[in-house]
């Protein structure tokens, strides 16, 4: 009664836990943010460089091209799609602003400009509006006027006669080269997705936080919406009002494009989700198949699945609770699980199913039956080495939550508490719900075959030594790119994507930025005098070619200061006309005229300055936003931060790019250095240089080597574990030897034929290890079986043999279940997944048949000290 009791509290407990999971999970929020794959202790650098890529501004915008799918649509069709869906969206509160080139901004644009043009003319200064600067100005205007800028100067040289406005709208627009049609963004390209020449671009700038993945999910269905609500109507008007710039029946031609930080990070997690569900599935029912076709029982069967369905909820519920969310690849790896937990089910089915049938064979001539009397002695053994199997396998995970990345410990947490659940509810649930006299087939032909097989094997160990060695010369030969220093190695997003996000920056004038300067300060004015510094400062680089320009937020909106400054520059309203009068002295100019510059120079020196918010709706806003940001981490600690975006010349024919980089980035840290020197301490603020690509680089090999260091760890702790368990070199060698194999041949595969490992290839190496150690140890324990004690038990050789034949089936399908799981992996497109399943398949396969060649061939008598195996 008391066995019955216990057992019916394991199963109540076991349910319980079970539902707790099951609400955990499904009230969990999952991220596919692969900054949680980031160290938790960067450099300042590397800070910053994070913080830029989880919230900064890139963070917030939406590419978006209108296309065509078969049919060529005309460029004024194309143009009044872009129209209304920016109409759309620009109502949309989800939106801080939408360009596609419309006048709607255009004027604002032109307004704004014109209205503050000396507050935001770098070109404003005391030497500019002497007699001899204003003549110089209007000399400079009458070239203008017989140009193409003279469409632009002409209606307004009477009120802005030194053509600041053309020189704020060429310097707004430099490296943007856009063709507009009817007033909008039109991209003709010889070879775009469609195979036609031209599509509409727009740039949407979403009001929500980058990290923040739901609401991207949200305004990116919102563009899809606005897309077809104006395709949509654009069709209407077309059969209302037929003409050229009605796209009519080829509207419904047309097809969105988008791309972006927020469609990236939308896409990825989607993706995510949507493969380690797919693959679940696949994975499972190919088991499911296998499992049934071996026991023939669909108990037997749905038995099986528990432990590794119990493991993944429960360590999915785990991870929940205690990061606050599920990474998407964490979920992925959740699917590992089941070429590991079926393990455990399938050595109980087959170590229940011969005991059964020893039970009813070993019965003596007073009908005691002797081998019921000592079934503990072998049932204690059986657990001891699958609980020695499980402690390996945790303790090499537990070095993923040691390794300073929110990720790998959320992996690490998944894994161990997947595995032990696994294992918890084989060892007390399983039995419990087992039926008296439960057996599963024993295969006993499979059997024969494979112990046949197994007593061969060892006729192997020097082939397979030479091929250990084989690997290793590959590892040395390949040893300066065994590791991938590419994050963009981890990256979920397709290479396509990557190629048409390119494309579209490219079309939009947005440069392609490898080296940023990044200014810190504690307040907005701070941040906007750094910049200014920063640009001066790197004036002679451009001046001379090294640099091909810059971006900074003070080009959208100048400092204060330096507005007042500006201010200051302008000369009072007498002085003016009397400088202007002298200008005037040989050109064709009446002073008459221009009584509306007067006005506007008075009225600017005695106005305020420009500030942020005088900006809005304008494309200046969206400059600035995009390089001025404001962090509030609390009360004490808020900080402004401006990036200065560096545009490198083109690279010389026949040179490297990184050659040609080195010089201008020693004179960019030169001529920061220099300004350093210079300024003003109590300023609070901080100058940094970023090479993206080089800290992203180093960000990634540094976190790497990190997670290669605790594997490391891990791997000696398994080490130490098995050695004072096991308590004898042989033996231990025998254990180890056949995982170590497995994981130097895997790698030297990988290397040679697929190119450098990653993180999850480590992790991969790190599951070989995990699902090996069961193999081996079962090996180990199929050699060692203590004659004596076999004797006390009465068991015939035969006997004996029959319980050799059926640990080696069950070793057999549960290898074959961890295949199959693992193996379904590889046919993953995302990166995560394929490399474990690329990884673990063949290994395990590997440790399992390497644990075979490298087994005892004789029983060892074990010490009697040894309590474990």
């Amino acid at each position: 009664m008391k066995g019955r009791a216990r057992r019916r509290f394991a199963v109540v407990l076991w349910l319980a836990v079970l539902v707790t999971a099951i609400v955990v999970i499904a009230r969990a929020r999952f991220t596919a943010d692969l900054s949680a794959f980031l160290p938790t202790k960067p450099t300042r650098e590397q800070a910053l460089l994070i913080d830029q890529l989880k919230e900064g501004p890139a963070s917030h915008l939406i590419l978006i091209a209108i296309d065509s799918d078969a049919k060529p649509i005309p460029d004024a069709a194309l143009a009044t799609l872009s129209k209304k869906t920016a109409a759309f969206l620009r109502a949309d509160p989800r939106f801080l602003s939408v360009s596609n080139g419309e006048t709607t901004t255009a004027t604002r644009d032109r307004d704004l400009l014109l209205n503050h043009r000396y507050l935001l003319s770098d070109r404003v200064t005391p030497e500019r509006f002497t007699a001899s600067g204003l003549h110089d100005a209007l000399n400079e205007s009458l070239d203008l006027l017989s140009s193409s800028a003279g469409l632009m100067l002409q209606p307004l040289i009477s009120r802005d006669p030194t053509a600041e406005l053309v020189h704020l709208v060429d310097a707004l627009t430099a490296g943007r080269d856009l063709p507009l049609v009817d007033g909008v963004w039109i991209a003709r390209s010889a070879n775009n997705d469609a195979g036609h020449g031209s599509h509409a671009l727009l740039l949407a700038e979403t009001r929500a936080a980058g990290s923040d993945i739901d609401a991207q999910e949200s305004a990116i269905g919102a563009v899809r919406k606005a897309f077809d609500a104006a395709s949509n109507a654009a069709f209407d008007t077309a059969k209302r009002e037929p003409g050229p710039s009605n796209p009519g029946p080829n509207a419904n031609a047309a097809h969105l494009i988008l791309s972006g930080p927020p469609v990236f990070a939308v896409d990825a997690r989607n993706t995510i989700e949507r493969e380690a569900a797919r693959l679940s599935l696949i994975g499972a029912t190919l088991v499911a198949l296998l499992l049934g076709s071996v026991y023939r029982s669909v108990r037997a069967l749905v038995l099986g699945l528990l432990p590794m369905i119990s493991g993944a909820l429960c360590g999915l519920a785990v991870v929940a609770a205690g990061f606050g969310a599920i990474h998407g690849i964490t979920l992925g790896f959740g699917v590992t699980l089941i070429g590991e937990a079926v393990d455990y089910a399938i050595y109980l089915f087959v170590q229940r199913s011969r005991r059964t049938e020893g039970i009813d064979v070993d019965v003596d001539a007073a009908g005691v039956n002797a081998a019921a009397a000592q079934a503990g002695a072998p049932a204690q053994r059986f657990w001891a080495t699958i609980a020695l199997g499980v402690a390996t396998s945790v303790i090499g995970f537990a070095a993923l939550i040691f390794a300073g990345f929110q990720g790998l410990a959320q992996i690490g947490i998944l894994s161990i508490v997947g595995l032990v659940v696994a294992a918890s509810v084989t060892r007390w649930v399983l039995p419990a719900l087992m039926p008296t006299g439960f057996a599963v087939r024993t295969m006993p032909r499979l059997g024969r075959a494979l112990s046949m097989a197994t007593e061969r094997a060892s006729a192997l160990r020097w082939p397979v030594l030479a091929l250990a060695i084989a690997a290793c010369v590959v590892l040395f030969i390949h040893r300066d790119r065994i590791w991938s220093d590419d994050l963009a190695s981890l990256s979920p997003v397709a290479k396509s994507d990557q190629a048409t996000d390119a494309r579209l920056r490219s079309e939009l004038g947005a440069p392609d930025v490898r080296d940023v300067v990044v200014v810190i300060a504690s307040d907005q004015e701070g941040a906007l005098s750094g910049s200014e510094r920063v640009v001066e400062a790197l004036s002679p680089l451009i001046a001379d070619g090294s640099l091909a320009g810059v971006d900074a937020p003070s080009r959208y909106l100048p400092s204060e200061a330096t507005q007042r400054a500006r201010q200051a520059a302008l000369p009072d309203d007498a002085t003016l006309r009397v400088n202007f009068a002298k200008a005037l002295e040989g050109l064709p100019f009446s002073k008459a005229h221009f009584d509306a510059f007067f006005e506007d120079a008075a009225r600017e020196k005695k106005g305020l300055p420009v500030m942020r918010a005088d900006l809005e709706g304008s494309s200046l806003a969206i400059g600035t936003r995009a390089l001025l940001s404001h962090h509030q981490e609390d009360q004490r600690d808020s900080r402004w931060t401006a990036l200065v975006a560096l545009r490198s010349p083109p690279a010389k024919a026949g040179r490297a790019d990184d050659v040609e980089r080195d010089v201008p980035r020693s004179r960019i840290a030169a001529a920061l250095a220099s300004l350093d020197s210079k300024r003003d301490k109590n300023n609070n603020v901080e100058v940094r240089a970023i090479d993206i690509k080089t800290e992203t680089q180093q960000l990634y090999a540094g976190y790497l080597h990190e997670a290669i260091r605790v594997a490391g760890l891990g791997a000696l702790a398994i080490v130490v574990l098995l050695a004072f368990a096991l308590r004898d070199a042989i033996r231990l060698a025998r254990v180890l030897v056949p995982l170590a194999l497995a994981v130097v041949l895997v790698a030297a595969a990988q290397v040679a034929l697929a190119g450098p490992l990653t993180l999850f290839h480590l992790v991969g190496l790190l599951l070989i290890v995990a699902v090996g150690s069961n193999y081996a140890l079962f090996f180990d324990r199929r050699t060692r079986i203590d004659a004596d004690a076999d004797a006390s038990l009465g068991a015939s050789q035969e006997a004996q043999a029959l319980d050799d034949r059926a640990l080696l089936t069950s070793l057999a399908v549960a290898n074959l279940t961890a295949v199959i799981g693992f193996g379904v992996l590889a046919f993953s497109s995302l990166p995560v997944l394929h490399a474990i399943g690329t990884t673990v398949a063949p290994g395990a396969l590997l440790a399992l048949l390497l644990s075979s060649v490298f087994a005892a061939r004789k029983a060892r008598p074990a010490p009697a000290s040894v309590a474990l195996a």
